[in-house]
């Protein structure tokens, strides 16, 4: 009996060890260089406006990858989680026929 209760005394150290070990120590934060909300942004003909929203862990900035004359940014870059609005003018009558 009196092994048992050692057993036993033993295997409750051990448990008391391993619930301690197991403690969270610190806090983890969500990190990410860079993301956006949306892959891909469809708008329809005619004008309209967009938001996308960026996921940074610093500075940002966007551009267009070339020249367009049908896109308009109202703001190009900021710090940490932000948006950017985009105003494309009309494109009716410039799709392709069915």
């Amino acid at each position: 009996m009196q092994q048992s209760l050692r057993y036993l005394a033993a295997a409750g150290a051990t448990a008391l060890l391993f619930a301690a070990g197991c403690r969270k120590t610190e806090d983890y934060k969500f990190s990410t260089e860079l993301a956006i909300n949306n892959r891909i942004v469809r708008l329809n003909a005619p004008a309209d406006t967009t938001q996308i929203i960026v996921y940074a862990d610093g500075q940002w900035t966007v551009e267009p990858a070339e020249e367009a004359s049908w896109v308009k940014l109202q703001s190009t870059g900021g710090d940490g989680k932000g948006s950017v609005r985009a105003e494309v003018t009309s494109n009716e009558g410039n799709l392709p026929a069915p």
